[in-house]
């Protein structure tokens, strides 16, 4: 196998009923029991979408997105944009949840499934309010996500799980 898979190998769809999701197993459990278990019953109650990056037929990751808004301290909204400052609530794009097929780890799947998020944020921000890109990360991964550029938000530090952004317009990947 490749070390790293070239996007134009790669797919992502919206997750539908009939895509096989049995076979999906991550080296976090709790993620491969949301998306074999969950993923559905947010995505018919309107509480999320997942999507599914497939390769060769296969599903190698997946990544599940929601609307939200989050705090942001005047420090953090200076950097964000000086433009901006009066605004203590910025919109965002929320990556609630992010895996990639425990074979396929390293190959550039997840960057890629950022991408193609990053790309419908933008998309959505042409009809709604959408200005960063949030993730809920879990702290061994919080390192990966600031390699493409996400900080850590403050107002959030004393959660368990770091609250990290990007803003959508400066995004060095869009």
């Amino acid at each position: 196998m490749p070390e790293r898979i070239s996007y134009e190998e790669l797919s992502i769809r919206k997750l539908e009923k009939f895509h096989d999701r049995g076979l999906f197993v991550c080296k976090d459990a709790d993620l491969t029991e949301f998306f074999l278990d969950d993923v559905l019953k947010y995505q018919e109650r309107n509480a999320a979408v997942t999507y599914v990056c497939i390769y060769k037929e296969n599903i190698v990751g997946f990544v599940t997105i929601a609307m939200c808004s989050v705090t942001v301290k005047s420090e953090e909204r200076k950097q964000i944009d000086p433009k901006l400052e009066d605004l203590k609530e910025f919109p965002g794009l929320r990556i609630a949840r992010l895996a990639t097929h425990k074979d396929y780890e390293g190959k550039g799947i997840g960057e890629y499934m950022i991408k193609k998020m990053a790309q419908k944020a933008l998309e959505l921000a042409t009809d709604v309010g959408v200005r960063l890109i949030i993730v809920d990360s879990k702290p061994h991964v919080a390192a990966w996500y600031e390699r493409f550029g996400f900080k850590r938000l403050e107002h959030y530090m004393t959660r368990q799980n770091p609250v990290m952004y990007i803003d959508l317009l400066k995004a060095m990947y869009v």
